[in-house]
C-alpha cells in the first residue's frame, strides 16, 4: 500500500485504514447485537442460530464488489482519475456512516439502560 499512495502522506493513508477497521469493528459489533436480539438468540435459545451465522457470513461476503476499486497495477494507481476520485467518496461515506451508526446504537443502548 505504501507504493500505491502519494509520496509523504504513507502515515495519513495507514491512519485512516486503521480508523476504518476499527469503525468497522464497532459497526460490526453492534450490527451483530442488534440481530441477536432480532432473531431472539440467547444463553438458553439457540434455535436460530444457524439463521445469525449465514447472515453474518453472507453480511462479511457484501465487501467483494468493492475490490474493483483496487488498482491491478502501481502505475494505474499512480495515474489516479475517477476510480481514485470513487474509492475516496466511498471511503469517506463509509468512515462517516460507520461512525454514525456506532454513535447512535450506543445512544440508543444508553437510553435503553
Amino acid at each position: 500500500m505504501g507504493q500505491i499512495v502519494p509520496k509523504g502522506t504513507e502515515a495519513s493513508v495507514f491512519a485512516l485504514v486503521t480508523s476504518l477497521q476499527v469503525v468497522g469493528g464497532t459497526a460490526g459489533g453492534a450490527i451483530s447485537a442488534v440481530l441477536t436480539e432480532a432473531l431472539g438468540v440467547t444463553l438458553r435459545d439457540y434455535s436460530r442460530l444457524a439463521d445469525l451465522v449465514i447472515i453474518t457470513s453472507v453480511w462479511k461476503l457484501s465487501a467483494l464488489p468493492f475490490v474493483v476499486l483496487v488498482p491491478a497495477r502501481i502505475d494505474l494507481a499512480r495515474e489516479g482519475t475517477e476510480r481514485s476520485r470513487a474509492g475516496a467518496y466511498l471511503l469517506a461515506t463509509t468512515m462517516v456512516a460507520g461512525t454514525l451508526f456506532a454513535a447512535g446504537t450506543a445512544i440508543y443502548k444508553l437510553a435503553r439502560v
